[in-house]
C-alpha cells in the first residue's frame, strides 16, 4: 500500500505561506506550475534533496487540485 504525503504547501514553503496564499487563485496555480517546474528540473538533474523536492512536487500539485476543485465549486 501506498503512503500518502500529508505535507501541504502551506506547511513546507514560507514564502507561499506568508504571501502567495494571499493573492488570487490563478495567481496560485501560477506559483505551484512553476514550482513543480523548478523541482522536475532539480530532480532529473540530482539538484539539492531528492525527497524534499519529491514532497514539493505533490504538494504543490495537490495545492492545485485543491484550488481547481474550488474553483469549479464557485461557478
Amino acid at each position: 500500500m501506498k503512503r500518502r504525503n500529508n505535507n501541504s504547501l502551506l506547511s513546507i514553503d514560507s514564502l507561499y505561506k506568508q504571501a502567495i496564499v494571499y493573492l488570487s487563485e490563478d495567481v496560485r496555480i501560477d506559483y505551484c506550475e512553476r514550482l513543480i517546474q523548478r523541482c522536475t528540473f532539480d530532480v532529473r538533474n540530482n539538484i539539492g534533496d531528492k525527497k524534499q523536492l519529491k514532497i514539493a512536487l505533490q504538494a504543490a500539485k495537490h495545492e492545485i487540485k485543491s484550488l481547481n476543485e474550488k474553483h469549479v465549486c464557485k461557478q
